[in-house]
């Protein structure tokens, strides 16, 4: 996300220098169609006709694999060596695309982003050396929240890449109130 914004706020630079330096119809509407192409979702490049204005837009299928939940819940740590924390757990199965072989028996990762009832972002947790990717499979992530006041949260896991910079799945959103529990752990 973040090459794409610098991308397309560099892009917006140099198309703004050509029209104020060489004031044309035909450089407005250059970017009005880069705009536009690079809005729609799943475009993987795009390069002008035009030698002078020219960017490329590289981006991860973010439908390389679907996950779906199997599991969630936020509740109290029974045993815990800190005293009033809270665990927020996710598991979800996922379906990696057959056509996208490339990420089968590849290392991957997985985020887990927790955020307050004002969504404010409270914490992050991801795996620190990553999975293997299968064909399809179930993870599981967890994290302790130690500030016993929040009862209401939202958590979003999605898988992403080893280094954890592009994403490979849909987000899956699950909003979760002090206690509740979601589907099966089985």
């Amino acid at each position: 996300m973040k090459l794409h914004t610098l991308v397309c706020c560099l892009g917006l630079a140099l198309i703004v220098l050509l029209i104020s330096t060489h004031g044309g119809y035909y450089f407005q509407n250059t970017f009005a169609a880069n705009t536009k192409a690079v809005a729609s979702a799943g475009v993987s490049s795009i390069t002008n006709k035009n030698p002078v204005i020219t960017s490329t837009v590289h981006s991860v299928n973010q439908h390389e694999i679907n996950l779906k939940l199997r599991y969630a819940h936020f509740l109290s740590i029974p045993i815990s060596i800190i005293n009033n924390a809270h665990q927020v757990k996710v598991i979800v199965n996922y379906t990696a695309s057959t056509s996208n072989a490339p990420i089968l028996n590849k290392t991957v990762n997985a985020i887990m982003k927790v955020y307050a009832l004002n969504g404010t972002l409270i914490k992050i947790s991801s795996f620190p050396k990553g999975f293997v990717a299968t064909r399809s499979g179930s993870e599981q992530l967890a994290t302790t929240i130690k500030d016993n006041k929040i009862q209401q949260l939202t958590a979003v896991v999605q898988f992403m890449t080893e280094d954890k910079l592009q994403p490979l799945s849909n987000p899956i959103t699950v909003k979760l109130v002090f206690g509740q529990k979601i589907g099966s752990r089985l």
